[in-house]
């Protein structure tokens, strides 16, 4: 929850929420995240001070990696090879992040103006998901040349944009702000599974259970 910093646990079913942790440093305003599918590491952007960091999300504990230089970043994720990659809303490009420097390196425009933006990965077709609240679009991202490509519309109301791929069901979760919903990424179609009770829930990542 970005406004209110606290990590929680969603009921992929229903969209309940269980507080798993407070951030340790109230200054950090966590706006994207995802989570290293091998290792289990995740990775958080902080728009606050425009860095990335990694979290404890079992215990709120943060610490910083390095600046990105970036104003407004949209969503992180990993993909193949363990890259992480960003969108840059600010000058509209993809860009690939240094996990030990916080470092953006610039990839390519993405060919439209972006608004409030998601990111996810599905490893089985080796496809970036992008989601765009201006437009309420999906598309897919080329990883080579930064370009986005295969537009499909969806009825998701985003606000916010939270972004993930789930790999039994093929769909994709997506949060926009207060509520939560799955879409179809070859047909767009959107299904609403709940509201969630919290500020603003700004982003989704499958993490390993807290013990």
């Amino acid at each position: 929850d970005t406004e209110a910093g606290y990590v929680y646990q969603i009921d992929p079913d229903t969209a309940a929420l269980t507080i798993l942790s407070e951030l340790d440093d109230s200054s950090v305003r966590i706006n994207t995240m995802d989570v290293h599918a091998e290792y289990g590491t995740p990775i958080v952007h902080n728009s606050s001070g425009r860095e990335l960091m990694t979290i404890d999300v079992c215990d709120g504990t943060t610490e910083s990696i390095g600046a990105t230089g970036i104003t407004s970043m949209g969503g992180i994720g990993f993909a193949g090879g363990g890259v992480l990659y960003g969108l840059d809303a600010t000058s509209d490009n993809l860009v690939a992040l240094d996990t030990t420097t916080g470092t953006a390196n610039p990839i390519g425009p993405l060919g439209f103006d972006l608004g409030n933006s998601g990111l996810a990965y599905d490893c089985s077709t080796d496809t970036l998901w992008g989601a765009d609240s201006s437009s309420g679009m999906i598309f897919e991202v080329d990883i080579l040349t930064g370009a986005a490509v295969g537009f499909v519309p969806t009825s998701v109301p985003f606000e916010s944009v939270g972004l993930e791929f789930d790999h039994s069901s093929g769909l994709l979760y997506a949060s926009t702000r207060y509520q939560l919903f799955t879409i179809d990424p070859t047909t767009g179609a959107s299904t609403f599974i709940g509201d969630l009770s919290a500020t603003n829930i700004d982003d989704l990542a499958f993490h390993p259970t807290c013990l």
